[in-house]
């Protein structure tokens, strides 16, 4: 597996298992991002002082020892309460195995066993304002574990020792929060990798990675699906931001195809980790077809995903695929020329 999530706002809604807990919630917004249009502002001042009060809460889909998370962070000012815990991990009973801090005077970044009970070790790059921070760390949570954090692919600090405050000895969700800024002073987020070890991909420092959504432009070759309501082009049924339910894609007999080219990736796009296609999918009863598998065409290689279950509400599917079709690093060219694939299943 490797690479569990890439976190990416850019439909404008959250991702399943992701969403704002607290007051002051914090929002998707078009203000800052470094990827794309939208990221994630989050605010963490009332009046008081407050510790993960607001934030946005990722749900994983299995538990983990080890795991490598990539943050990007951009402040717009200076935390002034001495409580700017931004970063947080949890075992299965909600525990905070750990986290980071990031301290007002210095800038600092503070790296905590527990609760933010025990600081074991200080970063030495300074975040300044008004930049893309690219924040890293590689956790194992043992008795003898360690904690490694990067900043902008340099290490910034590490600790080894007891990485397993209580009896938890895994995660299975993580938290960010703005580090506590003064009114009118945001923090934002994007480009939220999270990995495992479990494969010979991905399987480490995301390294900065960037996550590009790449909406569709053009049908494809084949075109099975019935657009709703008629008369539109099969890939206007798909393209809106937020995803709506009002025109979509319909296919009611199993093994029906359609497929779609989708923008090409900027002029920077660098080493291309994966391809994560996703559609938002609903089925109408538990009458065949009840499942779909996403695929990719590179160059008339074709390769599906396993079969995927389909909800009866509107709901993110995705899968990742880690090398091309055939095998073999995706280029950016593979990519700019490859078509996304649709097929109902029984």
């Amino acid at each position: 597996m490797s690479l569990i999530r890439a976190y990416h706002f850019d439909n404008n809604v959250w991702p399943p298992g992701v969403g704002p807990v607290g007051t002051n919630l914090p929002t998707i917004s078009s203000v800052q991002s470094r990827t794309g249009t939208y990221s994630i502002r989050g605010t963490q001042y009332d009046g008081s002082s407050y510790t993960f009060n607001q934030y946005v809460s990722f749900a994983l889909p299995l538990s983990f020892s080890e795991f490598f998370l990539q943050v990007c962070m951009y402040l717009t000012g200076t935390p002034e309460i001495n409580n700017g815990h931004f970063l947080r991990w949890k075992d299965s009973s909600g525990n905070t195995l750990g986290g980071l801090h990031l301290n007002p005077t210095t800038r600092l970044i503070e790296v905590y066993t527990g609760n933010f009970i025990t600081k074991v070790v200080t970063g030495t790059q300074v975040l300044s304002v008004s930049t893309w921070h690219v924040i890293e760390v590689h956790v194992i949570i043992e008795d003898s574990g360690s904690i490694s954090v990067r900043v902008g692919a340099n290490s910034d600090s590490d600790f080894s020792g007891d990485t397993k405050p209580g009896t938890g000895t895994s995660i299975n969700s993580f938290d960010l929060a703005a580090p506590h800024l003064s009114s009118n002073v945001h923090a934002y987020f994007d480009d939220i990798v999270f990995n495992d070890t479990t494969t010979s991909f991905n399987n480490s420092w995301p390294n900065g990675a960037k996550v590009f959504y790449c909406l569709p432009t053009a049908d494809g070759t084949t075109k099975q699906w019935t657009p709703t309501p008629a008369g539109l082009t099969h890939w206007t049924a798909i393209d809106e931001i937020p995803p709506s339910a009002t025109d979509y894609l319909r296919a009611t007999t199993t093994n029906l195809v359609d497929s779609f080219e989708i923008t090409d990736l900027p002029a920077i796009a660098g080493t291309i980790k994966a391809v994560i296609p996703e559609v938002y999918a609903w089925k109408g009863s538990c009458d065949s077809p009840t499942r779909l598998a996403l695929g990719l065409d590179v160059g008339g290689s074709v390769e599906y995903s396993s079969d995927l279950n389909v909800s009866v509400v509107q709901s993110l599917i995705s899968e990742v695929f880690p090398e091309r079709p055939g095998g073999g690093n995706f280029t950016a060219s593979d990519v700019n020329s490859m078509k996304l694939l649709v097929k109902s299943l029984p």
